[in-house]
């Protein structure tokens, strides 16, 4: 009796899973300027830990930098965010990462 021999191939380490909400119907949420010059309003379409995916007629593409507002009252929650792609009224945004806080030697 002849066996063939297995091919077993090392599985390749699977991404860490990332949890992504949709939200039906959007959410509403206010896009601002980093120095709060500017605000538009826009809908929330997708957002994970990473990113998010919001819409409106009137965003600026030409906007790198800005704060999502999650919140439209009480305590504001907010994300400083930078533009990853733009395609027609939707856009993507990356969320920045919060600074290093500074340890300081006594």
């Amino acid at each position: 009796m002849t066996s063939e021999p297995e091919n077993k191939q090392p599985t390749a380490k699977p991404e860490k899973w990332e949890r992504r909400v949709q939200f039906e119907p959007p959410l509403e949420v206010a896009v601002m300027s980093i120095d709060g010059t500017w605000s538009a309003e826009a809908v929330l379409l997708d957002i994970s830990a990473k990113d998010a995916r919001i819409r409106s007629p009137i965003l600026r593409a030409e906007l790198a930098e800005f704060f999502l507002m999650l919140t439209r009252f009480g305590n504001p929650v907010f994300r400083r965010c930078t533009r990853a792609w733009v395609n027609g009224p939707e856009m993507g945004v990356s969320f920045a990462k919060p600074p290093a806080p500074k340890v300081v030697a006594c």
